[in-house]
């Protein structure tokens, strides 16, 4: 009788071994591993990191353009056209003592002589030299770089400035070293004379006329 209580005993602990046994070996084998969930909050425990996490990026920003700093004015100012190769402009070729006058007083032209001058006489006005005959402009000299021509020659420029902008075909004279060349421009062939330093070969002053006017016309 005990005997067989011990045997009845003894069952369920044997069931129990065989159980634990048997899920040993399925551990040890191919089959699934069951996922065991992290408990957030346990000290040494994993943190749950999510694969679908997305992170949105903040929104691209275009950078404002940099403004291109301006150039200030030069220190030397553009030269200013007084009178075209066709003879208009600040002043022009034909134009009446009286006239030219009111335009210096409007260019802020200082004149010498102030009130008139007579045939072939020339008025001064700064760097700019005008000559009347009949009555009106039939000449106009510029002996500084203050005003260039219609094409852009001034005082200071160089002879192969000068060819480059008018060409070569031109009358030259040297009267007692003085070097000058004479161009005749169209459409109204008007005669640009530039007066040339032979040691430099630059160009001292410049000036244009009506041809066949004047005392010598």
């Amino acid at each position: 009788m005990v005997q067989t209580v011990k045997k009845l005993a003894a069952a369920p602990l044997i069931a129990l071994g065989l159980v634990v046994l048997s899920a040993c070996a399925y551990l040890t084998t191919d089959g699934p591993i069951a996922t065991v969930p992290s408990q957030l909050g346990t000290p040494g425990s994993a943190q749950p990191v999510s694969s679908q996490t997305s992170t949105t990026p903040p929104p691209l920003t275009t950078a404002s353009p940099v403004a291109t700093p301006t150039e200030g004015p030069s220190e030397t100012a553009a030269a200013a056209v007084v009178m075209k190769d066709d003879g208009t402009g600040q002043v022009s070729l034909g134009m009446t003592l009286d006239a030219f006058h009111k335009k210096a007083d409007a260019l802020g032209w200082v004149c010498d002589p102030k009130t008139g001058a007579n045939d072939s006489d020339g008025v001064t006005a700064g760097s700019v030299y005008v000559r009347f005959w009949g009555g009106k402009l039939f000449s106009l000299g510029v002996s500084d770089d203050s005003y260039q021509t219609e094409k852009g020659l001034k005082v200071g420029d160089s002879v192969d400035q000068l060819t480059t902008l008018y060409g070569t075909k031109f009358d030259k004279t040297n009267d007692s070293g003085n070097l000058t060349y004479y161009f005749t421009l169209k459409p109204k062939n008007n005669v640009l004379s530039v007066n040339i330093d032979q040691t430099t070969k630059t160009v001292t002053s410049w000036g244009l006329s009506i041809p066949g006017s004047g005392p010598n016309g």
